[in-house]
C-alpha cells in the first residue's frame, strides 16, 4: 500500500479565500482582455486593408 506523503512545494495557503479571490479577479480580467483582443484584431486588419495602398481591395 502506498503511504500518503505531502506534495513537495504545496502549501495549504493555496486554498485560502484570499488566493481564491485573486484567482477569480485574474480570470475575469483575462476574459475581458481576450474579448478586447478578439474584437480589436479584425478591426485593425480591416483598417489596415482599407488604408493600405499596396494591395487594392478588389485584388485581395
Amino acid at each position: 500500500m502506498l503511504e500518503e506523503r505531502p506534495l513537495v512545494g504545496w502549501s495549504t495557503v493555496a486554498s485560502s479565500d484570499e488566493i481564491a479571490g485573486i484567482i477569480r479577479r485574474s480570470k475575469r480580467s483575462a476574459i475581458v482582455w481576450s474579448w478586447i483582443l478578439t474584437l480589436l484584431f479584425p478591426v485593425g486588419f480591416l483598417m489596415a486593408g482599407l488604408f493600405s495602398d499596396e494591395v487594392p481591395l478588389n485584388e485581395a
